[in-house]
């Protein structure tokens, strides 16, 4: 077991439904499929595991397109991340369990009321084929630590051949038409949560979706109509839809350490709030 694998190892678990009403009600929030309670850790408040989809591509759903969220009453621990999408291995995000129930995001806040907080939106590079939210790197505690008036979130996409897999050519590849563009669509879901549900996790001023990552990352999803359709939904469609070469590239915006990134130029991030 190397460095990376011990230290995740130890982070796995699975949140559970709470129903005897037990729970800390000022880290809960209510979204549209369920009340989720986060972790409290120093001045950082983390939710991690959140679904973004209605029902997890699986079984009959494997290489079919995300599935909406449904209205859920139910109260849910938001303590652990979910599953590592499927991939070989190789990138850290393979050391944690992985599977094909994979579709969830996560949150970081500060503890403070600070008002119109902008929210930043992580989306994970690896050509496709590897990556995960669950990488070390993408832990945002240290982020939202040196930047308390931010709201950070990460998300879980398909890669390889469960997000992008054509099959057209088979006998009954009209029922998986949307298999090459799964990991972009499951991407377009994830914001659209966002959307709909991140006011709840403290005032903001706006939807702000700064995308950083990978330029293939970037300009591929911003290319995509589904893409603009959310991105239109936005009071400033034309702060959201970031291209790489606005934004910077990932790996020049932070050092690594303990509890994740730190910026090294937060100037980056405050363009979007003025």
């Amino acid at each position: 077991m190397n460095e990376v694998e011990e230290k995740l190892m130890p982070q796995y678990g699975e949140n559970q439904p709470i129903t005897d009403g037990n729970y800390d009600k000022s880290l809960a929030v209510k979204c549209v499929n369920g009340t989720f309670v986060g972790q409290k850790k120093e001045n950082v408040i983390s939710y991690k595991g959140i679904p973004f989809v209605g029902q997890q591509p699986v079984g009959d759903l494997r290489w079919k397109a995300p599935v909406d969220v449904t209205p859920d009453s139910g109260i849910y621990e938001a303590c652990y991340y979910g599953k590592s999408p499927v991939q070989a291995p190789g990138d850290p995000a393979s050391l944690y369990p992985m599977g094909e129930d994979c579709l969830y995001l996560n949150i970081w806040r500060s503890d403070d009321a600070t008002p119109k907080k902008p929210v930043i939106v992580w989306i994970y590079g690896g050509g496709f084929e590897v990556g995960g939210t669950t990488d070390p790197q993408y832990d945002c505690h240290n982020l939202v630590t040196e930047n308390p008036d931010i709201v950070f979130v990460t998300i879980t996409y398909r890669v390889s051949f469960f997000g992008f897999f054509h099959l057209s050519h088979l006998s009954d590849g009209k029922d998986y038409q949307d298999a090459p563009n799964l990991g972009l669509m499951d991407q377009m879901m994830a914001l659209k949560w966002i959307h709909e549900n991140i006011a709840a996790f403290g005032p903001r001023q706006r939807d702000h979706l700064g995308r950083v990552g990978r330029r293939r990352q970037h300009n591929l999803p911003a290319a995509h109509q589904g893409f603009a359709s959310v991105f239109q939904a936005c009071h400033h469609a034309e702060r959201c839809a970031r291209t790489d070469e606005e934004s910077g590239a990932g790996h020049h915006m932070y050092r690594q350490g303990d509890g994740g990134p730190r910026l090294q130029d937060r100037g980056r991030f405050e363009e979007g709030k003025r």
